[in-house]
């Protein structure tokens, strides 16, 4: 039942993605597609995952269109990103440790789950200023999101994954950690459902509404995140926050720190003594501080050594790196390949890590310039549309704290469509405008 529900969802939405004909509708459906189905869903070995399916119908539906190439045109970012594919398309030719055909067929789903994204946001053109007239939209998918997650909690079972794969990491007791139960409503991970919700905060921030209502939503924001009792969407959330008060109104930001400070001494004192709040919080202190004494989790010493085990790797192979997938495939500990794993990787948990190892260090400089490149146009478009920048700089900002602090997962499908709807909308309207004044 579970099975069919989803898969006629997954039917309907890659209906509304091909058919569309409203931009920001056209937006909010994919968003929607992202943020309700289980990312590694499929009706069957061979056909698409929805994390790949619905980068191809959109890919589809523009060449049918023939408006892909004023598009990439347009696209500001089209040399970098240019460059990175071809990166991508020439290495298995210098490094590869699997057969040629499998490591084009990674490579392409790779492109296909990360960068293009980004495109996708950006072809699809939505007027961001106009979600707000679709705020119902996003209220209604923070309120679903919300039953999901205190309905797991309340089971103690992660249905919707151990429904659909009984051998789900996340499912029934194996959801349970030395931080309690970890929710991941409707996707693979408790991080990726966490950072979720922080996008969708950001959406609940630039929504004109009653001060009121959009207390209640953060609300089930902020209790969405704790169910996940993963600490890193919750220093994204904070982060993001801080960051989108500090362009907004520096006022706001000083009232958000000291409401953020009692409400944190209110909960320790009200929550502290229990099993569950106590390791959440002790693992968020455990990030910035040594040891991982509440949690056993990663933190700044961890990371050291994470570093320096990527680096004495990446330097086997600097240029080209070990090839594409090689540092997932040295900890499959059921893999001959596990031999040359270091214990000091501890998990490899940061995108920089499997950047430096599987593409070295040109490839890792390409990411940098890409990021950098993508944050410096939406600075010097501050003036163009203030709000639209800070959420394209809050989303980029957020974005980078899970691939920093965390393995990549499926956060680029969360954040990168709308960073490249943001960047339409600035380059567009500073177009008008200039246009206008002539």
């Amino acid at each position: 039942m579970l099975f069919a529900t989803i898969l006629a969802l997954e039917f309907f939405l890659i209906y509304k993605v091909w058919t569309e004909e409203d931009n920001t509708k056209l937006f909010l459906w994919f968003m929607t597609a992202i943020i309700m189905l289980p990312p590694g869903f499929k009706l069957r070995p061979g056909v698409p995952n929805v994390n790949w399916m619905f980068p191809i119908v959109y890919t589809v539906r523009i060449v049918r269109d023939k408006s892909w190439k004023y598009y990439w045109k347009c696209y500001p970012l089209r040399m970098i990103y240019l460059i990175v594919l071809v990166f991508h398309f020439v290495q298995p030719i210098f490094s590869k440790f699997m057969s040629v055909p499998m490591t084009y067929f990674y490579i392409v789903q790779y492109v296909m789950m990360t960068y293009l994204y980004l495109f996708i946001g950006y072809c699809m053109g939505p007027d961001v200023k106009k979600l707000s007239q679709y705020k119902e939209w996003i209220y209604l998918l923070v309120l679903i999101l919300f039953l999901i997650a205190v309905y797991s909690k309340m089971k103690n079972f992660n249905f919707i994954t151990a429904g659909l794969n009984e051998n789900s990491l996340w499912s029934a007791e194996k959801a349970l950690s030395e931080r309690g139960f970890r929710v991941t409503a409707t996707q693979e991970s408790p991080n990726i459902f966490g950072f979720i919700n922080v996008l969708l905060a950001l959406f609940i921030y630039s929504i004109d509404e009653k001060m009121w209502k959009k207390a209640a939503l953060v609300f089930m924001v902020f209790v969405n995140i704790v169910l996940s009792a993963t600490r890193a969407p919750f220093v994204g959330l904070v982060a993001m926050s801080a960051l989108y008060l500090f362009f907004e109104d520096i006022k706001k930001l000083v009232r958000f720190a000291m409401i953020g400070g009692v409400s944190v001494v209110v909960l320790i004192n009200v929550f502290g003594s229990n099993p569950a709040v106590e390791k959440y919080l002790g693992g968020v202190i455990d990030i910035f501080t040594t040891g991982g004494q509440n949690t056993g989790g990663s933190n700044v010493e961890d990371r050291g050594k994470q570093m320096d085990a990527a680096v004495e790797i990446a330097d086997g192979s600097p240029y080209w790196g070990c090839g594409n997938r090689y540092c997932e495939e040295i900890q499959n500990e059921n893999s001959i390949m596990h031999v040359f794993y270091k214990a000091d990787l501890l998990g490899a948990e940061g995108y920089v890590f499997y950047t430096l190892i599987d593409y070295g260090y040109v490839y890792t400089a390409l990411v940098g310039i890409f990021f950098g490149q993508l944050i410096l146009y939406v600075l010097f478009n501050l003036k163009t549309d203030k709000r639209v920048a800070v959420m394209a700089l809050c989303a980029t900002f957020t974005l980078v704290i899970h691939l920093m602090t965390s393995r990549p997962n499926n956060s680029w499908q969360v954040f990168m469509p709308f960073m490249g709807a943001c960047v339409y909308y600035l380059q567009f309207k500073k177009q008008f405008t200039e246009e206008e004044n002539e």
